[in-house]
């Protein structure tokens, strides 16, 4: 019986996106307890430079579907071509990230596959050869352990996957193979091309991040953030509300349908703490978080937290981060 987990590795057609390296971990930790190895799935217009990082992955093996009509993100296209690649790697599992296309092209494989579904896990774990899921309900105020029934492949998509054993999938580099992607009878949405912001930084790589929510009150005090952020040596980066209103662009925004991240310094500046949110940088090495309501959620995740107006607050932190560069003394993670 074929006991593989297949994983489905997100990238913005160059790179990568920065969680699939610890997915791909998380797999392989899966894998082991299952008795099987893990398989790559890579769908787009795959060029030179992203082939050659998938190669660096620690799968067993890469099945991919390259074609020109998949260099933009299309749901239909998309699934058709994950549907020939569940078709060669026969899975017993498949993980996708709960990102905005795992949300999307999950649910829509599990169905037409007629196979049971686990969305939103926390985490992943074999016990007694049985896979066992733990995801939130109620908001998070509550987590539930949950096993899919029925037959196989089993679907999941991963807020976030702690990995309790990392360590290759073999000797050497994953075995790939191409497959052509067979396009549906009718494609019903047709993407004409998708306009993209170019950002200097990439905040999934950041090691120090400072964010700012709707609690900064005015985009004017964006400008305290960033001195903050300068004064750390961090990347500045936000909630949805912030990028909805326009104060800084989507691809500085973190959570569920932002950036998943995890530096060694996370300063949540008037960050509400909305799951949503939280399910983006939770996994974060430390999370200070300033805000002026004791009751805010985000307290429930951070490890140092300070309730106070940030506004005459922050300028204070900033003071104090330059005063220690000139000392001699540098910030670090401990420091912060």
């Amino acid at each position: 019986m074929n006991l593989n987990v297949l994983l489905y590795l997100e990238h913005d057609g160059a790179r990568l996106q920065g969680e699939m390296a610890r997915l791909v971990d998380k797999g392989n930790e899966l894998a082991r307890e299952l008795g099987g190895f893990t398989v790559g799935a890579l769908v787009g217009d795959i060029g030179e430079q992203l082939s050659g990082e998938v190669r660096g992955l620690k799968c067993k093996e890469i099945v991919a579907v390259s074609d020109p009509s998949l260099g933009e993100y299309q749901p239909e296209l998309f699934r058709s071509a994950l549907e020939s690649i569940l078709d060669e790697a026969a899975p017993h599992v498949v993980l996708f990230r709960h990102s905005y296309v795992g949300m999307e092209l999950a649910p829509a494989l599990a169905y037409r596959r007629k196979a049971p579904i686990i969305s939103n896990c926390l985490d992943l774990a074999v016990t007694d050869s049985r896979i066992e899921a733990v995801r939130p309900y109620l908001r998070e105020v509550c987590w539930g352990r949950v096993s899919p029934q029925g037959k196989p492949p089993y679907f999941f998509t991963l807020q976030r996957f702690p990995v309790r054993a990392e360590g290759p999938a073999g000797n050497g580099p994953p075995r790939v193979t191409e497959i052509r992607l067979k396009s549906p009878a009718v494609v019903r949405i047709r993407c004409r091309g998708i306009a993209h912001r170019v950002e200097s930084e990439d905040i999934s790589k950041a090691e120090r991040i400072v964010a700012a929510g709707r609690g900064i009150g005015a985009q004017a005090n964006l400008k305290i953030v960033q001195e903050l952020a300068e004064a750390l040596g961090a990347t500045v980066a936000c909630s949805r509300p912030i990028a909805d209103l326009g104060w800084l662009p989507v691809e500085r925004q973190v959570g569920i349908s932002g950036k998943t991240v995890s530096p060694k310094v996370y300063v949540a500046c008037g960050i509400s703490g909305e799951s949503q949110h939280v399910a983006g940088m939770k996994d974060s090495s430390l999370i200070i978080a300033i805000n002026s309501d004791p009751r805010a959620r985000i307290f429930r995740v951070a490890h140092y937290g300070v309730v106070t107006d940030l506004v005459s607050f922050l300028p204070v932190l900033t003071n104090a981060a330059l005063q220690a560069k000139r000392s001699g003394q540098g910030v670090d993670s401990r420091e912060a």
